[in-house]
């Protein structure tokens, strides 16, 4: 396996509200061009530009696509052979635009809810039981100035033999600074050189460590692991997180609930056999 192991990203959120305050529904006279105000129909209850589709025919679907990037000057001579004015123009793609976000609203809460109806306990993270370890001394290097993260590593060694059994096995070589700047990640588990990577100190948690040595455990999985039924997309997850990611997520969190023994065996079975075999074989 080579590649690193992307993971611990900051947990996907809703998005926010959407709010179209400026001027309320268009009254008589107004467009959404000259004061922003919501054209008819961005209530839910008409679809966008009604007879838009009969004007534009089975291009309609492809303007829709294009209108909230296109240029307002272009979007209008676009339309104008359609019979548009430049006015109904913007008000047809403030309108597009509109429904367009909340459309995008209503998959984003649909996903949110679809996660938390497939994760354990309908939690966001695993790992919120090791938050009390107390700091013990890693056996393995640590930078300097992740004395903290090394200090949880040790801890999670001395209270877990399984953590011990994958830190003796040598798939945790040491704890480094990330030299990947942006990656948005606040932690990565690298396979080549076996170190967790950190780019976040200041957000490191015992769940954090515990997750990437779970991605330690996934690198010496079976080839194929992850192909098997209970880690598709609508199986059972450890986490929100996790479901809302691939298998390595779903194996890295299942690890960390069992480190807690929790229950998880009984909720993603199939899942945590797995997850047991891999660390039997260490």
């Amino acid at each position: 396996m080579s590649g690193q192991i992307e993971s611990m990203a900051p947990l996907r959120a809703l998005p926010p509200m959407i709010t179209f305050a400026e001027g309320g529904p268009c009254e008589k006279g107004e467009t959404a061009a000259k004061t922003g105000c919501t054209p008819a129909g961005g209530d839910g209850g008409k679809d966008a530009g009604e007879g838009f589709e009969d004007r534009v025919g089975d291009q309609a679907e492809s303007y829709k696509d294009i209108a909230p990037y296109a240029d307002p000057g272009d979007w209008a001579g676009y339309m104008e052979k359609f019979g548009y004015t430049a006015e109904e123009a913007e008000d047809l793609r403030q309108q597009i635009i509109h429904e367009e976000k909340e459309e995008s609203r209503a998959q984003a809460s649909r996903k949110w809810e679809e996660a938390r109806d497939l994760a354990f306990r309908g939690e966001d993270m695993a790992g919120d039981s090791l938050a009390k370890i107390n700091p013990g001394e890693a056996s393995v290097s640590v930078a300097k100035g992740l004395e903290r993260v090394g200090g949880i590593l040790g801890g999670l060694e001395r209270d877990f033999p399984q953590v011990r059994a994958v830190v003796q096995a040598g798939l945790i070589g040491g704890v480094v600074w990330s030299d990947r700047k942006g990656s948005g990640h606040s932690a990565t588990y690298n396979p080549v050189t076996k170190q967790i990577e950190i780019g976040a100190e200041e957000i490191i948690t015992p769940a954090t460590v515990a997750h990437e040595i779970g991605h330690a455990v996934e690198s010496v999985a079976p080839d194929g692991w992850g192909l098997g039924e209970s880690w598709r997309d609508d199986g059972p997850s450890a986490s929100m997180y996790a479901a809302q990611g691939d298998p390595g997520e779903k194996f890295a969190e299942g690890f960390v609930r069992i480190l807690e023994g929790d229950g998880f065996d009984d909720y993603a079975p199939a899942q945590a056999r797995q997850i047991r075999k891999v660390l039997e074989s260490i």
